[in-house]
């Protein structure tokens, strides 16, 4: 044929990266469609679409003239590997409430163990017991447990002693509230200025979650009153109720037991957890997008590798104490979609911050900056074909992100551990409650059954190595016990402009709520510039059955410029009875650009 004089700056660009290995992915042809613009440029992708495995034209440039010579990738049996997500992070959020009073203080009880556990057998009863326990303020300022156990003293332990920290005084308490019949486990959590632990409880007659914490008893109905009319469905939402929503990080201990000491065994990240690490991280793409959750966030590429972006949030569901806050990160990202690697910095500044003051449901404002990074990669060490349509790879990826520098206004802390200075105070407890630590392994199965349908298939390794750190430093003995791990597979069937897939998750071993066993559909259909897609998802969680439902509207307004529209909704079932949190319903507005 006869040489391409006429083609893009742009395009000429790409093109010539692109054929730099002499061959042209499914990918890299996609790219290519979006930059082309003149009748040569279309031309050139009209020939890299042939149905061909070998290509070879001329380009003019000038006097000069280039011959490409490429092999194309096989356009309808490129087998690509795609991912079934469940994750959430919805709780309800309490409001303060009044007529909670401390039950009166007993003497050191001269009895065993068993005979406290027949005396003391109601929620009250319990309370009045752990408001006399003596707080032990050498082990509470001491990070190696003070010649204690670094995680709980054993229930036994701390009623002779009759003196420990909170999460031995709530551990008693749990103890206590389970040889009567309840169901009640100590949960932990971490915020602005508090790490803390108290005791979480259900009646075997009633319903809903109450807590015990020292010598105050929150009633189920209670609780109930503080999320607005409904009963708490699960530990963690108890917990999150009274602390307003405020908590990061809240973690669970192992259950109580006669002669054992406790340590945290499981975790569960907040909306205000999750959304702070949204911030740190970059899409490397020009764009405009305003969420319900997030606020308005502008993002700006500065070259092929760096990009930056602003953000306001607004109300803020889901993480009150994000309202009116603003966040700048800047970033670095290179490589490929096997191999790559990213790196952030980034400063939020919460002017609505705040924390309950532990014993109470008086709220204590907090204005804080946060400073942090995130770092993280994916290599692909091993990467081969079982057959012409059928692919394996194995695939190690990993990030180490949160908050290095937590600044706010407070000279005090209700965890004992306090670094002032005349203006600031540096709240450890904050940063403590925001990293995020993870090494993930998969190996990966995926292909084409036939032209129309692929699947994708990978068993998986999630380390979680921040709940790992803080589960050993709170007296866990196996670092392997903090993995997730399970089976990820979702089938794709394809016709014409349309496509839908089902997909599913299924958990071996869970230790967090970004991690769970669900199934869920989803369809996908273009019209020219304009697709439109939709899709459901049920999964297990701390309070039943969650099923999410999520649409999506994108726009191609030109070769530049995209715009798209999409909505979430998450639902709660527990008890025949469907609900929703703050946070619960998104909507997500965003414009893209291409320059």
């Amino acid at each position: 044929m006869d040489s391409i004089k006429n083609l893009s700056v742009n395009f000429s660009s790409a093109l010539k990266k692109a054929s730099e290995d002499n061959k042209i992915s499914k990918s890299e042809l996609d790219t290519l469609k979006k930059q082309a613009t003149t009748t040569d440029d279309k031309a050139v992708v009209e020939i890299l679409s042939e149905d061909t495995k070998q290509v070879s034209f001329n380009v003019s440039e000038g006097s000069a003239q280039k011959t490409f010579n490429l092999s194309l990738d096989d356009k309808t049996s490129e087998p690509k590997f795609e991912k079934f997500e469940a994750s959430y992070s919805s709780l309800g959020e309490g409001k303060p409430v009044s007529g909670v009073k401390s039950q009166s203080g007993v003497s050191q009880p001269n009895m065993s163990l068993d005979d406290v556990a027949k005396n003391f057998n109601t929620p009250e009863r319990v309370a009045s017991l752990l408001e006399s326990i003596d707080y032990d303020n050498k082990r509470g300022s001491s990070m190696d447990g003070a010649g204690g156990p670094l995680g709980t003293q054993k229930p036994e332990d701390t009623l002779k002693q009759f003196s420990g920290v909170c999460r031995d005084t709530h551990q008693l308490g749990a103890y206590l509230l389970k040889q009567n019949g309840y169901e009640a486990v100590q949960m932990g959590y971490v915020g602005a200025r508090t790490s803390h632990s108290i005791t979480m409880y259900k009646d075997p007659k009633g319903e809903g979650y109450g807590v015990v914490e020292y010598g105050k008893v929150y009633s189920p109905e209670k609780i109930k009153e503080m999320l607005g009319g409904r009963y708490a469905n699960s530990p963690e939402e108890a917990l999150n109720a009274l602390n307003f929503g405020t908590a990061t990080t809240i973690y669970k201990w192992t259950p109580p037991e006669k002669g054992k000491e406790g340590s945290v065994e499981g975790t569960f990240y907040t909306a205000k957890y999750q959304n702070y690490h949204k911030t740190l991280q970059l899409e490397h793409k020009d764009g405009i997008v305003f969420d319900r959750q997030l606020g308005l966030q502008i993002e700006k590429t500065l070259s092929d590798k760096f990009s930056m972006k602003a953000g306001v949030n607004f109300d803020s569901p889901g993480d009150p104490t994000a309202k009116n806050a603003v966040h700048a990160t800047v970033g670095y990202k290179t490589g490929n979609e096997n191999n790559w690697f990213s790196a952030s910095l980034g400063a939020q500044y919460r002017p609505n911050d705040g924390a309950r003051v532990v014993g109470t449901t008086d709220w204590v404002n907090n204005p804080t900056l946060l400073a942090g990074a995130d770092v993280r990669g994916q290599w692909t060490p091993f990467k081969a074909n079982i057959s012409d349509n059928h692919k394996t790879s194995t695939v190690v990826s990993g990030n180490l992100s949160g908050a290095f520098l937590a600044l706010n206004s407070q000279n005090e802390s209700d965890a004992g551990r306090i670094v002032n200075s005349d203006k600031k105070s540096y709240d450890i407890e904050y940063v403590s409650g925001l990293p995020s630590l993870n090494l993930n392994l998969e190996q990966r199965f995926y292909g084409n059954i036939n032209p129309n349908l692929s699947y994708s298939v990978a068993p998986f390794m999630k380390y979680n190595g921040a709940l790992a750190v803080a589960g050993m430093s709170m007296g866990a003995s196996n670092p392997m016990d903090f993995a997730n791990v399970g089976m990820n597979g979702k089938l794709t069937y394809k016709q014409g402009n349309g496509e839908v897939s089902i997909g599913g998750q299924y958990m071996l071993q869970q230790v967090d709520n970004l991690n769970n066993t669900g199934l869920g559909v989803q369809g996908k259909y273009n019209f020219g510039n304009l697709s439109v897609s939709g899709g459901s998802t049920v999964m297990n969680s701390v309070e039943g059955n969650r099923v999410m439902f999520n649409q999506g509207i994108d726009y191609n307004l030109n070769d530049k410029i995209s715009i798209g529209l999409k909505a979430q909704q998450e639902l709660s079932i527990s008890g025949g009875k469907a609900y929703t949190n703050p946070g619960s319903i998104n909507t997500q507005l965003g414009a893209s650009f291409r320059f």
